[in-house]
């Protein structure tokens, strides 16, 4: 597992991507998760839905956990907003 999974989220515009960015510069594991991590579904099921809203864009579970259990990595970090974090503790 990382030493250390840190988590960079917020609402929109307010400068995570930015964070990511510059992460990325000094060569750190940072991980667009809104552009890499995530999708529009259904909050319930996961399954895929059309259209953009805040509600339903969540996070691939499975994706985000084995990116954490990587060992390559000292530390990483995750930059991006979900409603699906509250199930990553699980």
């Amino acid at each position: 597992m990382c030493v250390r999974s840190n988590l960079i989220e917020g609402v929109y515009g307010n400068g995570k991507t930015s964070a990511c960015k510059e992460l990325q510069r000094r060569v750190y594991r940072a991980i667009h998760g809104d552009r890499e991590l995530s999708h529009q579904g259904d909050p319930g099921t996961g399954d895929r839905t059309d259209g953009v809203r805040h509600e339903h864009h969540i996070l691939y579970i499975d994706k985000v956990k084995s990116l954490v259990e990587n060992q390559d990595n000292m530390a990483a970090f995750f930059c991006g907003g979900s409603r699906s974090f509250p199930k990553l503790s699980t």
